[in-house]
């Protein structure tokens, strides 16, 4: 059985002192732009965590190594 416990990105609650999570239009086709394109940003703390392991278990590689 798989039980989703994800939560909808831009209007979940926040750790506090964590980056908002907001996304952005940057190029849109609707406005005379050649192509769409938006841009995301978020912590990796937020909503169900990224790279949860590594936030709890010492050594453990997150999502910003490579």
């Amino acid at each position: 059985m798989i039980i989703d416990i994800s939560q909808e990105i831009l209007g979940c609650e926040v750790y506090p002192g964590d980056p908002q999570p907001k996304a952005e239009k940057h190029m849109d086709m609707g406005k005379g732009d050649l192509y769409n394109l938006s841009a995301f940003y978020m912590g990796a703390h937020n909503g169900t965590h990224i790279d949860a392991p590594a936030h709890f278990i010492k050594g453990l590689a997150g999502f910003l190594s490579s």
